[in-house]
């Protein structure tokens, strides 16, 4: 199930992506959907690599999460881009300029959408390095002038 649910996402992604260039819209929403399309191709790797695998069971539910969550931040990018009328009517103009004010703002939010998706990712590899046991977590101190960052070692129980 969490193998269909990337997957469809995976070729949403591309629907979207291909569809950007004609939308006009800022850089960094298609940035974005080109960072969540190449998370999405490294889920699909992880979910064929641990097919079977019960101990990962948790991880491909947030996994399947994850892609659920991508696939309605591209359907609602889907449904709120900007129109291109086909038609060469005198309200061509008009119809697109109104539909295009009205979604505006909607459009515009999906870079904190993808923003957030992207946190989740980070999150599910944090909790990984535990998993791992690495146990390392970094913290940045931000105006120190001693140091950049300070690393704290955490030993597994």
């Amino acid at each position: 199930m969490a193998e269909t649910a990337v997957t469809v996402s995976v070729v949403l992604a591309e629907k979207v992506l291909s569809s950007l260039h004609l939308w006009n819209l800022h850089k960094n929403i298609r940035d974005g959907v080109e960072h969540l399309k190449i998370c999405l191709r490294t889920m699909q790797a992880y979910l064929q690599g641990t097919e079977g695998n019960e101990s990962q069971k948790e991880r491909r539910e947030q996994v399947r999460v994850v892609a659920y969550d991508i696939e309605n931040v591209l359907d609602e990018l889907m449904r709120h881009a900007p129109r291109r009328f086909r038609r060469h009517d005198v309200l061509n103009k008009p119809r697109q300029t109104l539909h295009d004010a009205a979604h505006w703002f909607l459009v515009h939010e999906m870079p904190s959408k993808m923003n957030d998706i992207k946190t989740k990712i980070d999150e599910i590899k944090f909790l990984d390095s535990f998993r791992e046991g690495s146990g390392r977590v970094s913290f940045s101190e931000e105006g120190s002038s001693s140091a950049s960052s300070v690393e704290h070692q955490i030993k597994p129980a």
